[in-house]
């Protein structure tokens, strides 16, 4: 049974069939009474899986694709447990096809928010996104960063809104220098960190004015600021505790989108890269879908991780 759907099962199993339809109804979904009341009178536990996935259908989410839960089923103990996303070449994309960069950015937004929770669906534990570093900021347009912000702010909006299970399972955390960007920006983005703050199931990181040299600075700054650290005590576990990943293992995997010139992470995450398995795809961000998901995935349970053994 998909992540989605045990979790779907054990929250109905905790209220009465009365009411379901309003459960689901504030989960974001829309199920005509009709086909609830088939349900009605069976335990919960009792009810066929392929029942559930209707129901969830009918209210009108998209289930990973047939191959990706196979691949689960088949392999899923052999699954990365933080899986690391280079989202590169929305302008790229936008430029093939004789648009403004700004199309390409919302493209990608589109695609990010449609393989945003796929992940935590297949029992990928922690995502960890790169969406605007700071290198970005300082070169690129400044109505470009602009339009960059509107949609940081949009997608925090879309997942402070919705009303479905995602919200209960998913603890959304920003890892950057938020202090350089605008303060509307940072007062969405803590918005977003706290209302999922309580949730434990699985964790979407996003790495906003973001860079892995900046990150260990900062983390190296606050350990020299506690007098309290002898040097002799500094080991790669105390850095780890003053990282921005603070709590969070280190990343098994990361795949890079926009590779057609080279092979190369941008400083992303670089403590936690360290024994990182990568893939580098030619393809541009925008048309990621869950086919290259799945064979990312098949590739990965396919390499020898003997990290220095």
């Amino acid at each position: 049974m998909s992540e989605k759907l045990k979790f779907l099962r054990d929250k109905l199993e905790k209220i009465p069939f009365d009411e379901w339809p309003d459960y689901i109804e504030k989960a974001g979904y829309e199920v005509p009474y009709k086909y609830l009341e088939k349900l009605k009178g069976i335990p919960v536990r009792e009810i066929p899986f392929k029942q559930l996935e209707k129901l969830l259908k009918r209210a009108g989410y998209k289930f990973p694709s047939k191959k990706l839960r196979k691949l689960k089923e088949k392999y899923g103990d052999k699954f990365p447990d933080h899986v690391g996303l280079i989202i590169d070449g929305n302008r790229r994309w936008a430029k093939k096809r004789g648009l403004d960069a700004n199309a390409g950015h919302y493209k990608g937004y589109e695609t990010l928010r449609k393989i945003l929770f796929t992940h935590g669906d297949i029992g990928i534990k922690y995502l960890s996104i790169y969406t605007l570093s700071i290198e970005n900021i300082k070169k690129r347009d400044p109505e470009e960063i602009k339009y960059l912000y509107d949609l940081i702010i949009r997608i925090a909006d879309d997942l402070i809104s919705e009303k479905n299970e995602n919200k209960e399972r998913v603890r959304f955390n920003v890892f950057g220098r938020l202090s350089i960007v605008p303060p509307e920006v940072r007062d969405k983005l803590n918005e977003l960190v706290e209302e999922t703050k309580e949730n434990e199931e699985f964790f979407i990181n996003l790495c906003i004015a973001y860079d892995g040299q900046a990150e260990i600075v900062d983390a190296i700054k606050a350990i020299l600021s506690n007098s309290k650290v002898d040097p002799q005590n500094v080991t790669p576990q105390l850095i780890k505790k003053y990282l921005y990943t603070k709590g969070y293992p280190e990343l098994d995997y990361i795949v890079r989108t926009g590779m057609k010139d080279g092979a190369r992470i941008s400083g992303f995450l670089l403590w936690d890269a360290s024994y990182s398995e990568f893939k580098f795809r030619d393809d541009y961000w925008p048309d990621y879908n869950e086919k290259m998901l799945t064979k990312d995935l098949k590739e990965y349970i396919k390499r020898n991780r003997r990290k220095g053994k």
